[in-house]
């Protein structure tokens, strides 16, 4: 009787109740296996070096990366789902919750735990013209730098304004503003993360579950051979580790 064989007999011999319990702790161990496969550290795709090696000439060169996006919303947005839908967005797309780190000459990203990542507030001077200072701020918050190994590289911030209560329910106006380095996230992809956050936000908190993409973005990143130049980097060390000889030869004078 071969192992197969032998499990499968020890399975009949369970109740259902067993079994569920058993399976239960399988996917369990998958579930954290693949967590811990997502939290773990990969290189830099070619673009992301390109653009982290500009980031470092400045502080304005660092911000020039920072893409932003401002919305208006009439009758307000729940504040909850809305934090709620923004981390299952970056649960979802590990990614967008990266830093950068540098081991010796290498560049690596790392996921980590969306659970400290929080919308910032505030509010704005209720002026008739809400659009226009959510606007202004968003082109004032962009402008600030990102540090690629400690910071969110996605902020989001939500705009209210103090609005009498006779005219609340009628009035109210809410901002969102978005600002994302380029390093985690292209204009092209800005799409595709509205629209999963649009999804996420209808969702009830009881039907909230991981939505893990077939693919992420170190799928892309691991499939590339020039992502890794460890062979070429210890290649080029060895035959650049000493002078080069001397040539002797013949000076026109």
């Amino acid at each position: 009787m071969d192992r197969k064989e032998a499990i499968r007999d020890k399975l009949k011999q369970l109740s259902p109740e067993q079994r569920a319990a058993v399976l239960e702790k399988i996917v369990h161990r998958k579930r954290e296996a693949a967590k811990n496969e997502l939290n773990q550290s990969y290189h830099l795709s070619q673009a992301q070096r390109r653009i982290w090696l500009a980031s470092q000439i400045s502080a304005q060169a660092n911000a020039a990366y920072n893409i932003s996006a401002a919305y208006s919303f009439h009758g307000g947005l729940d504040l909850v789902r809305l934090n709620r839908a923004w981390r299952l967005l970056l649960d979802t797309h590990e990614v967008l919750r990266s830093v950068i780190s540098q081991q010796g000459d290498q560049l690596f990203q790392r996921p980590r735990d969306s659970n400290t990542w929080e919308i910032t507030q505030r509010q704005l001077s209720g002026s008739k013209n809400f659009e226009k200072e959510v606007r202004s701020l968003a082109q004032s918050e962009s402008a600030i730098p990102m540090d690629l190994g400690r910071d969110w590289l996605i902020r989001v911030i939500g705009c209210t304004t103090k609005t009498p209560k006779q005219e609340k329910a009628k009035s109210e106006k809410f901002g969102l503003i978005i600002i994302i380095h380029h390093i985690v996230c292209d204009g092209i992809s800005i799409g595709r993360m509205i629209s999963d956050l649009c999804k996420f936000y209808d969702l009830d908190s009881s039907d909230q579950r991981r939505y893990l993409p077939s693919l992420q973005y170190r799928n892309f990143v691991n499939a590339d051979p020039l992502s890794n130049l460890s062979k070429e980097r210890i290649y080029w060390k060895s035959i650049l580790s000493s002078e080069p000889e001397s040539l002797d030869a013949l000076i026109d004078l």
